[in-house]
């Protein structure tokens, strides 16, 4: 007698339930698969499952709370078309991301596992000198473009990035960040 799994009763397709970190397309991806495992393929039950799975503060679930979907095919087309938006939306935001998880899932990198916050801190904004960062300024500006500031008192802050009085250009985020791109993207020596 060969070994098969056993089917689940459809009543098991309500507890799949959406995870609040989890994107819609892991989800549905998770619920498609418990739904291959049970007995009924009954329509109206699997879309009432899935309405009832979604995490009630996603933005699919707005969506969806102003027009409910009658049938599981409107519902999957309108959760494609969200996935689908939802994909060319974070990859106009950060067009490096897949590049980044591509890295991840070959495992090229590892996550600390346990660090403490002050690594975090420090894997975050790296330790460059203010010679770096004066020299990494003074590529990017342009001498014409930039006005020298007016005469400041002695010791006072300044950035010559922003060009306001608010910190100093050796604490400013904006070129740390700016420089980490660099160093990530091996243009920074």
């Amino acid at each position: 007698m060969p070994s098969r799994r056993r089917q689940r009763p459809i009543a098991y397709l309500p507890t799949v339930k959406q995870k609040e970190d989890e994107d819609l397309k892991t989800y549905l991806t998770r619920f498609n698969k418990e739904r291959l495992t049970t007995e009924n393929k009954d329509e109206k039950i699997t879309l009432a499952a899935l309405l009832g799975g979604i995490w009630p503060r996603s933005p699919f679930m707005a969506k969806l709370a102003r027009k409910t979907p009658s049938t599981l095919r409107e519902f999957m087309d309108r959760a494609y078309n969200f996935v689908n938006a939802e994909d060319t939306l974070q990859a106009l935001v950060d067009p490096h991301k897949a590049d980044r998880k591509a890295e991840r899932r070959s495992g090229q990198v590892e996550r600390k596992i346990g660090a403490s916050r002050q690594e975090k801190k420090q894997e975050k904004w790296p330790d460059y000198n203010p010679r770096l960062i004066h020299e990494n300024l003074n590529a990017q500006e342009d001498e014409k473009d930039r006005e020298e500031p007016r005469q400041l008192k002695t010791g006072s802050r300044y950035c010559k990035y922003h060009q306001i009085g608010s910190h100093w250009t050796e604490d400013c985020t904006t070129i740390k960040k700016r420089l980490t791109e660099l160093a990530r993207m091996r243009e920074l020596e």
